[in-house]
């Protein structure tokens, strides 16, 4: 993997705006750490949540922020939208979890973000139904906001309270509702997207994923 920019023509970019609200899991509250060189956030906690959990610590951002859409190809089925992302393409191995990739390898990718002037990449899980922003972990990015006890015995599917997840007393909203990003991405993803909307509209369809919210007012624009 060389050091070059990333040539992001096959793919694309997201914008965050200043104040969007994101969610990182974790074992222990969230103390800025700059030997990490991201920090993976969800746009709601459940996608993250594992038998490990012990914080959802609430995640601000400071400013607008750019992301790489590394998404291969979005597939629909039935009335989802399926994220096959493009992770092994950049770093040359098929494994989705950096704890397994050669830090040089992680090293070199996150260069790669800075020259393209981007701050992190956008995609799905380890190629599963959530989605995940790894930011760049630069404090100039985002702040914590809050670090609270996640209660394993609670309900913590969204879609059965309305887009939200009530844990132990808190509300954790997708903040892109109120907050609408951007994507500026490659028109092979077009027709997917346009016929999930139309099916949505037509048939009053329930969101089935996080990112299926995020398209619900996204402003997309689509080239060459």
């Amino acid at each position: 993997m060389n050091n070059t920019a990333l040539n992001i023509k096959n793919y694309g970019i997201m914008t965050l705006y200043k104040d969007t609200i994101l969610y990182h899991t974790s074992e222990t509250n969230l103390i800025y750490n700059n030997s990490k060189t991201f920090l993976f956030c969800s746009f709601h906690p459940q996608d993250y949540i594992d038998i490990n959990t012990k914080y959802i610590n609430v995640i601000q951002l400071k400013k607008d922020i750019t992301l790489f859409f590394m998404v291969e190809q979005l597939v629909l089925d039935k009335f989802k939208v399926r994220i096959h992302s493009a992770f092994s393409n950049f770093f040359g191995e098929s494994k989705s979890n950096l704890h397994k990739i050669n830090i040089k390898n992680v090293m070199t990718f996150a260069n790669k973000l800075k020259k393209t002037s981007l701050n992190g990449w956008f995609s799905s899980i380890e190629d599963k139904s959530g989605v995940e922003v790894a930011l760049l972990n630069d404090n100039n990015l985002y702040r914590c906001i809050s670090s609270n006890n996640f209660n394993h015995s609670v309900n913590t599917n969204w879609r059965f309270n309305n887009n939200n997840s009530i844990i132990t007393g808190f509300r954790y909203k997708v903040s892109t509702l109120n907050n609408p990003l951007t994507l500026v991405i490659n028109k092979k993803f077009k027709d997917i997207i346009e016929k999930y909307q139309k099916s949505v509209s037509s048939k009053n369809l329930i969101p089935f994923t996080i990112f299926e919210i995020i398209l619900q007012n996204a402003n997309i624009s689509y080239f060459d």
